[in-house]
């Protein structure tokens, strides 16, 4: 961030759908890390492979979305 950088989570956590881990679990998690690093955005799937979703890693779905929510080139990023 202090070079200028946004810094955006995505996440895949299939644990939700398997019924492991609850979403509100992942969520309380997701926002403690967001707010004790600063972190703008972070993005999870909850689904599994067997979905077949976009949003879902390696699919670029959930770069694509926050790329478009934050006016960020891809092209520029890493």
């Amino acid at each position: 961030r202090e070079e200028g950088f946004e810094l955006i989570v995505v996440t895949n956590q299939p644990d939700v759908a398997r019924g492991w881990v609850s979403r509100e679990a992942v969520d309380l998690v997701n926002h403690f890390v967001s707010e004790q690093l600063g972190i703008p955005d972070i993005r999870a799937c909850f689904h599994t492979e067997h979905d077949k979703c976009e949003c879902r890693k390696p699919n670029p779905g959930m770069i694509l979305s926050a790329a478009r929510d934050h006016d960020i080139d891809l092209a520029s990023s890493f």
